[in-house]
C-alpha cells in the first residue's frame, strides 16, 4: 500500500494520510489523531483546580476524545446513555487518569 505524508488538519484536530491500494488502484484516507494537546489541556485542568465553576453547582470530571467514545460504542458501551456511576467506574481505571479534568475518584 502507497501513502502519502500526514497532514495535519485544524479543523477536525486529525492527521490525515492518503493512502493507494497497489492492486486495485484505489485512494483513500486514513485518519489518525493526536491526542497530545486535549491531554495536556486535561493535565493543566487537573493541576489547576478541583473541576467546579466558580457556582460551585456544576463539575468538570472529564473530557474524553469522540475517536474514544466511538470506539466504546463500538465495543457496547454508549456513554451518552449510560449510567452515570458506570461512566464514572470506567474513568477510574488508572490507565484513563489523563482523561479527568479534576483530580477526583469514585
Amino acid at each position: 500500500m502507497l501513502s502519502r505524508p500526514l497532514r495535519y488538519d485544524p479543523a477536525s484536530d486529525r492527521f490525515v494520510e492518503y493512502v493507494a491500494d497497489e492492486t486495485s488502484g484505489e485512494f483513500g484516507e486514513r485518519v489518525t489523531w493526536d491526542p497530545a494537546p486535549l491531554l495536556d489541556r486535561n493535565k493543566r485542568l487537573a493541576n489547576n483546580g478541583d473541576g467546579w465553576n466558580a457556582a460551585k453547582d456544576l463539575r468538570a470530571v472529564a473530557s474524553i476524545p469522540l475517536d474514544l467514545v466511538r470506539l466504546w460504542q463500538a465495543q457496547g458501551f454508549d456513554v451518552f446513555t449510560c449510567d452515570t456511576r458506570d461512566l464514572l467506574k470506567r474513568l477510574n481505571d488508572p490507565e484513563l487518569r489523563h482523561l479527568r479534568t479534576a483530580n477526583w475518584r469514585c
